[in-house]
């Protein structure tokens, strides 16, 4: 009673013995307890009655079929998730599902069983909780009847595939063909179905939550979505326009600026100007040529400026030379002009001494003819 008490999802507990396997005393045991049905057997079944916990005897737990949450754990000495069932109590009948498990001894064998009792009443109080996308939630067996199903409560215990559609799709998803597909609810809306296999503990039965979603709504959030990834898409681009101008400026426009305020200086005669190779791509490269460049010039210009020098130098011997040579050159016409005059005085004399000559000659001639 305090597990039921401290368990609130749970509906009812119990356990059923094998005969004397409890104490090996049934006997003593009969009528001397509120769960005893008249064979001592140990068999208690603790559930909420009206707002409290009641103890009575098991029922119908050596009836096949309504005992199966008893001989089916018996027989093949494994859990056993039972299908939703309608099980009378003092009560009145109770829709719920059962799990059960075998107690067995070191041997193996069966000594009884203990479980425990949810209602589908519980199940669909919990799967109504949610409503993903204005939907609704389900639960669905193995065998494909609901065991909750809060869009049609009415369906409880009732098999999911009760149109063609809805049985076509239900065998696609047992033999693992597909998980999800579309098809019209109880109430002729077009809905899409999703379902998760739920593999039971220590069981190879398998259960499934079916998510239905109206396919109206998924249109709705669909067309939001798709302006909402638009929008985001714009913004993106945008983003991605400002970040491709920034790393365009700061990988080309600014070292082609660069490089450009280094030629201007350059050509007013700056010569010393270099640029950073900061790596190995076009512009690094660029950037060693143009450092190559520079020096290079630097180079040739300084030639050119020990050349300067030189002709400069030897400008000056030539300059000096000249005076020099100028000097000798009035040396020499003056004493050119004194030979001039030299010869002029000579010239003179040479003209009196043909006078003289010729009139010896005159003299000469007149003594001989006389």
């Amino acid at each position: 009673q305090s597990m039921l008490e401290n368990r609130p999802e749970l509906f009812a507990i119990s356990t059923v013995w094998e005969p004397n396997a409890f104490d090996q005393n049934d006997k003593a045991n009969i009528n001397k307890t509120p769960y005893d049905d008249g064979t001592g057997r140990f068999i208690p079944y603790v559930l909420r009655n009206q707002g409290s916990i009641t103890v009575e005897p098991l029922k119908n737990y050596d009836v096949e079929g309504a005992g199966d949450y008893y001989l089916i754990p018996k027989k093949e000495k494994k859990p056993i998730y039972i299908e939703p069932y309608s099980y009378e109590t003092t009560g009145g009948a109770i829709e719920m599902i059962s799990v059960m498990l075998p107690i067995l001894d070191k041997s193996g064998t069966f000594l009884g069983t203990v479980g425990f009792d949810v209602s589908l009443s519980k199940l669909q109080e919990d799967a109504d909780k949610y409503k993903p996308m204005g939907g609704y939630v389900s639960l669905i067996t193995g065998n494909g009847k609901y065991a909750a199903n809060p869009n049609d409560p009415e369906s409880v215990l009732k098999d999911f595939g009760d149109t063609e559609e809805k049985a076509a799709l239900w065998r696609q998803v047992k033999n693992g063909k597909t998980v999800q597909g579309y098809t019209k609810n109880s109430k002729g809306a077009n809905v899409l179905r999703i379902f998760v296999p739920i593999p039971l503990p220590k069981s190879d039965q398998v259960w499934y939550a079916q998510t239905a979603i109206p396919k109206a709504t998924i249109m709705a959030d669909y067309e939001q979505t798709k302006t909402e990834s638009f929008i985001i898409m714009l913004v993106g681009m945008l983003v991605l326009g400002i970040v491709i101008v920034f790393q365009l400026w700061l990988m080309v426009i600014k070292p082609l600026r660069v490089l450009s305020e280094k030629l201007q200086l350059m050509a007013q005669g700056d010569l010393t100007q270099t640029l950073q190779v900061r790596n190995d791509d076009e512009f690094g490269k660029m950037s060693s040529h143009f450092n190559q460049m520079t020096h290079k010039l630097r180079e040739m210009f300084g030639l050119v400026a020990d050349l300067s020098m030189s002709v400069g130098a030897t400008s000056e011997e030539l300059t000096a030379n000249a005076e020099q040579t100028g000097k000798a050159a009035e040396q020499i016409a003056v004493a050119i002009g004194r030979v001039a005059e030299g010869a002029q005085l000579q010239n003179d004399y040479a003209g009196e001494s043909s006078l003289a000559m010729s009139d010896l000659s005159v003299g000469v001639q007149r003594i001989a003819d006389s």
